[in-house]
């Protein structure tokens, strides 16, 4: 009885924080709109060279990439379908490098490892962005000073039996894209618990939503996530995403 009435609880705890979001992701989605028309039209009115070009292109893209984000948190709090379609992942990282790099901030590098002849996965792009961002912004906020972020991909073949592997995800060929930092790390206790909504170690800075989502949209891509970290020796998140076995001829290229 205790238990049901605890499931009840989170779940409508669950409910409120749904609604809340939802307000504020549109609300948000609304001044949005007025930060991508006014940085494309300074955009439009500053020829070929001009060095504020390049900061008008950086606020239209990531005005675009936070639009995106934006509508993957209503998605948070009004779930509908995904529409996972074959997505390299080194382009998927590429294009949001510059972001990246934002959103660190200058005290933190962003180093971007692609691996060659990665096979593509089968993804919703908007859901593979906001697993990145997640994770980055994690990795950000693990690192007391200065620090480096490295994000690394790499095709995976899993053997059967891999130690840690869930029982219900068949073992084989899958993309694995990793974000290691060189933050404090975290200790065994705090490791257990990281994956439980509304968790955080960041007070009021934090959610508690952000790796507990990383979890669920990876998992219902039929992926795995796995975590390694100590204290004084920083963190990383290995995300596998499922690799796409018939690929299209007219894959996208990643351009170095």
């Amino acid at each position: 009885m205790r238990e049901a009435e605890d499931r009840l609880r989170e779940a409508a705890r669950l409910e409120t924080v749904g609604r809340l979001v939802a307000g504020v992701a549109h609300d948000f989605s609304n001044l949005l709109t007025v930060i991508v028309g006014s940085a494309d039209a300074i955009r439009s009115r500053l020829p070929d060279g001009d060095p504020l070009r390049e900061a008008a292109d950086t606020i239209a893209e990531t005005a675009h990439t936070a639009a995106s984000v934006t509508r993957q948190l209503l998605g948070f709090a009004r779930p509908t379908d995904p529409a996972p379609c074959p997505l390299d992942a080194n382009v998927a990282i590429q294009g949001l490098h510059r972001t990246l790099r934002r959103l660190v901030g200058e005290r933190v590098t962003v180093d971007v490892l692609p691996a060659a002849r990665l096979p593509l996965i089968l993804a919703d792009p908007g859901q593979f962005d906001r697993v990145l961002l997640n994770l980055v912004v994690n990795a950000r906020d693990a690192i007391a000073g200065v620090g480096t972020v490295t994000v690394r991909t790499a095709a995976a073949q899993v053997p059967p039996g891999r130690p840690g592997w869930p029982a219900d995800l068949p073992p084989g060929e899958f993309v694995a894209v990793t974000v290691s930092d060189t933050g404090v790390g975290m200790t065994q206790e705090v490791l257990g618990r990281i994956f439980d909504p509304f968790f955080t170690t960041k007070g009021e800075r934090g959610t508690g939503l952000g790796l507990a989502t990383v979890r669920e949209l990876v998992r219902a891509a039929g992926g795995h996530v796995e975590v390694e970290s100590s204290p004084g020796w920083g963190t990383s998140v290995r995300v596998f995403w499922p690799a796409l076995r018939d690929e299209p001829t007219d894959r996208p290229r990643l351009v170095r």
